[in-house]
């Protein structure tokens, strides 16, 4: 309200803006409107402005003399409707050694009217999107004193004895002794309490898990616990596609296509491979890359696909089809068996760092190493871009995680012997850094 009235009644205010501060340029706008008791204080909303456009602006008020001869003017006098930036369109990841990750990414599309000035690198030890099984076998006592062996089971069979010694490569070797379990790596962690091996199954054995058949472990309070500490895909939205005829004796033919986001496949085979079925979604521009499992029915076909890029709930997808079965009625339908979801809505985000970085303005791709990883856990990132205003969403990292890895230690123990006058043995040890 301004200090006087003039003596009259004060019964409307007109307010005007313009990118101008000479207020005549064809972009000139106003507003007036009545005053009443609510105005106290008076708040308008100008709507429909250029983001980053700076606009000038002026109030004045009204009474049964006219309008005042000055108007109020606001601190600061102009400004610019602007808001926080687009996150960045994609977010690569890549192993750079065994302890860090490279991070790649571009400004954003739209910097919200306000130039980016900083970003915020959110790392994830995650307990999602993985493609394998990790398991661990931890040892622990209340004092430095551990000492002994154990042995571990997997399906009916059991390996020889393990030391509490024994490197990442001695336990995989027990356990690909094994013919029950397939590849696997293992990697060796010391613990304030103890020792603890992360076990990799590369095979996928979802149905089976380790467990201790035998222990002599010494060391005071000591316990050994065998626990999963990540689940194969967990996190990835996951749909069934199912055709099939609905008598048991049906013969299918014929084929059908599917749907998503609006842009079709071609048509494929009722009896179309994984790999056929994979090629075909992965051309649809929404879809990116996945994981796809077959399995054959007497009378159909049923495929699981695993979406590995799209994070979060992905929409079902859609089907058409040309199918004949022999006998009974061909049914072609897709249903959701696990929903994906997002790093920020599954629970506490386990070992989350946070990174604050300034950035010079430019249109250059950013890389930054993320160091200080621990080797063999998954990880996953994720990038907001921010401005005068604040930091926009989130992005989350293509892939979805990464392991970081790195070029192996030299051999050690490394010994050369004469066999004969024309041939040399040469024999090292694997043991250290894989």
């Amino acid at each position: 309200h301004p200090l006087s009235d003039g003596g009259d009644v004060i019964t409307a205010y007109r307010l005007e803006w313009d990118p101008q501060p000479t207020f005549d340029s064809n972009d000139f706008g106003s507003h007036s409107f009545i005053a009443n008791d609510e105005c106290d204080p008076c708040v308008y909303t100008i709507s429909g402005l250029a983001k980053g456009q700076t606009y000038h602006v002026r109030v004045f008020s009204f009474n049964s003399y006219g309008y005042s001869q000055n108007p109020g003017l606001p601190t600061p006098p102009f400004l610019s409707p602007k808001t926080a930036p687009d996150p960045p369109s994609q977010v690569h990841i890549t192993p750079e050694t065994d302890t860090a990750v490279l991070v790649s990414f571009r400004p954003p599309l739209d910097d919200g009217g306000a130039p980016v000035s900083k970003y915020k690198l959110q790392s994830i030890t995650s307990m999602l999107y993985s493609s394998y099984t990790v398991q661990s076998i931890a040892i622990s006592t209340t004092l430095d004193d551990i000492d002994g062996s154990f042995r571990l089971a997997f399906g009916n069979q059991a390996t020889y004895d393990i030391s509490v010694d024994a490197t990442g490569n001695d336990v995989k070797s027990e356990l690909e002794a094994l013919p029950t379990i397939g590849s696997v790596d293992v990697v060796r962690h010391s613990t304030t309490e103890g020792v603890i091996w992360f076990v990799t199954f590369f095979t996928n054995r979802e149905d089976e898990a380790l467990r201790v058949s035998d222990s002599s472990l010494q060391g005071t309070d000591v316990m050994i616990v065998v626990k999963e500490e990540v689940t194969a895909l967990k996190g990835y939205e996951q749909q069934t596609l199912t055709a099939l005829c609905t008598t048991s004796d049906g013969v299918m033919s014929g084929y059908f296509s599917l749907f998503m986001d609006g842009a079709r496949t071609v048509d494929l085979p009722f009896n179309v491979s994984a790999g056929g079925l994979k090629d075909a979604l992965e051309e649809l521009p929404s879809i990116g890359s996945l994981k796809i499992l077959k399995k054959a029915e007497a009378n159909g076909n049923q495929w699981t696909v695993i979406f590995l890029d799209r994070l979060g709930n992905v929409p079902l997808l859609e089907v058409h089809h040309h199918l004949t079965c022999s006998t009974g009625t061909p049914l072609l339908y897709a249903t959701e068996t696990a929903q994906g979801v997002l790093p920020s809505s599954y629970g506490p985000l386990a070992g989350e760092v946070e990174y604050s970085v300034d950035y010079e303005g430019n249109d250059s791709e950013v890389n930054h190493v993320v160091e200080g990883l621990t080797r063999g856990l998954s990880y996953h990132f994720q990038v907001a871009w921010g401005n005068e205003v604040g930091y926009g969403d989130f992005q989350y990292s293509f892939p979805a995680t990464t392991v970081p890895m790195g070029v192996p230690d030299p051999p050690s123990s490394v010994t050369i012997n004469s066999i004969d006058n024309s041939t040399l043995q040469v024999e090292w040890s694997i043991l250290g850094s894989e």
